[in-house]
C-alpha cells in the first residue's frame, strides 16, 4: 500500500513518499505537508482516510451524484431533505460539488410550481368536502331526533330512507364541489406574490449568506457550497408555499399586519413563515456540512435580512 491510499487510521500520510496534492473540500487550499486534519484557511475538521481516497464512492442517493437514476434519486434526495439533522449529517464537503446537477434540481423543485393551481384546487375541494360531510351530520341528527316532523316525512317520502336521501344530497366525493373549488381557488394577486416569493427564496437567501461572507472563516469557502446549502434548505416551494399562499388571506393580512394591507401585506407574512422554517433547515446545513461555531445565529441573522428586503420591495412596489 503506497503511503497516499486509504489510511486505517486518522494519522497523516507520508508526504515525503508522494508528489500528491491534496485540497480542502470546501476551500480548495493546498493541504499538503499538514498533520492536523484541520485546514487552515476556511477552518474545516476532516478526516485523512476521507480526503486521501482517490476513488471516493458517490453519495448512495444524492440528486446531484445519479444522474442515470433521476426519479429515484430526486425523490429520495426530496423527501430526506425534509429531514435536515439527517440530510446534512450524510452529505460533507467531500461529496463532490456538481453544480450543474444542483441547479437541474433547483429548476425540477421550482418547476413543481407550476402544480401549485392543482394542489391548491385539491386544499380547497377537501374543505368543501368536509363542509358538505358536516352539512350531512346535522341533517341526519336533525331527522333523527324529530322523525315525525313534517320535513323529515318529506325527506323520507323523496328517497325512501334518511341515509338514501343523505347519500344523495352530500355524496362522499361530489363531482360539483371540484368547480366550486376551482372558482373559488383563483389566484388573487396577493397569493401570487406569495408564490413568486417562495420561487426566489432560495436566490434571496443565497444572497443574504454572502452579506456574512467575511465571518466565513476568512471569506474562503467556495459559493458554490453556500448555494448546495440554500438550495437543499429552500426546495420547499411547491408544498410550503403553496400551503402559505392558501392560508395567508387578505382576512388574515388585514388582522396581523395592518398597517401594510391590503397589498403588502400578504408577502410580508408569507416571508416571515418562509424565514423561519428555512432558518431551521438552514441550521443544521450550517452547522454539520459548513461547521459553523454559531450557525443558527448566523442563519437567522441572513435570514431576517432577506425578510427585510421583501417587505421593502413589496412595501415600495406595491404601496401601501
Amino acid at each position: 500500500m503506497s503511503a497516499m491510499e486509504p489510511a486505517t487510521t486518522a494519522t497523516p500520510p507520508d508526504w515525503n513518499a508522494s508528489d500528491r496534492d491534496v485540497v480542502c473540500p470546501l476551500c480548495d487550499y493546498n493541504l499538503r505537508g499538514l498533520v492536523e486534519p484541520r485546514c487552515p484557511e476556511c477552518g474545516y475538521r476532516f478526516e485523512w482516510p476521507d480526503l486521501l481516497d482517490p476513488a471516493r464512492p458517490p453519495h448512495p442517493y444524492l440528486f446531484e451524484h445519479h444522474p442515470r437514476r433521476n426519479v429515484r434519486s430526486f425523490v429520495r434526495t426530496y423527501f430526506t431533505v425534509l429531514l435536515p439533522r439527517r440530510f446534512w449529517r450524510s452529505v460533507q464537503p467531500i461529496h463532490t460539488l456538481r453544480l450543474r446537477r444542483l441547479l437541474i434540481y433547483w429548476v425540477l423543485t421550482a418547476g413543481l410550481l407550476a402544480l401549485s393551481p392543482v394542489l391548491i384546487t385539491s386544499i380547497e375541494y377537501g374543505r368543501i368536502v368536509v363542509d358538505l360531510q358536516r352539512r350531512a351530520a346535522h341533517d341526519r341528527a336533525y331527522m333523527l331526533r324529530n322523525p315525525n316532523n313534517s320535513y323529515t316525512k318529506y325527506f323520507v317520502g323523496k328517497y325512501g330512507s334518511i341515509e338514501k336521501g343523505i347519500g344523495q344530497n352530500y355524496p362522499l366525493f361530489p363531482q360539483h364541489a371540484w368547480l366550486w373549488a376551482r372558482d373559488r381557488s383563483r389566484l388573487t394577486p396577493g397569493a401570487t406574490h406569495i408564490l413568486l416569493v417562495a420561487l426566489a427564496w432560495p436566490w434571496l437567501t443565497l444572497a443574504g449568506l454572502m452579506i456574512f461572507r467575511a465571518s466565513m472563516r476568512r471569506a474562503m469557502v467556495r459559493t458554490g457550497h453556500v448555494l448546495r446549502c440554500a438550495i437543499y434548505s429552500c426546495d420547499w416551494t411547491l408544498w410550503l408555499g403553496v400551503v402559505v399562499a392558501f392560508v395567508v388571506t387578505e382576512r388574515l393580512a388585514e388582522r396581523w399586519v395592518p398597517i401594510f394591507y391590503p397589498r403588502a401585506s400578504m408577502p410580508m407574512l408569507a416571508a416571515l413563515l418562509f424565514a423561519t422554517y428555512t432558518s431551521y433547515r438552514l441550521g443544521f446545513a450550517y452547522a454539520r456540512y459548513l461547521k459553523f461555531d454559531k450557525p443558527f445565529l448566523t442563519v437567522f441573522a441572513a435570514q431576517f435580512v432577506v425578510f427585510l428586503f421583501v417587505t421593502a420591495a413589496f412595501v415600495v412596489a406595491v404601496g401601501t
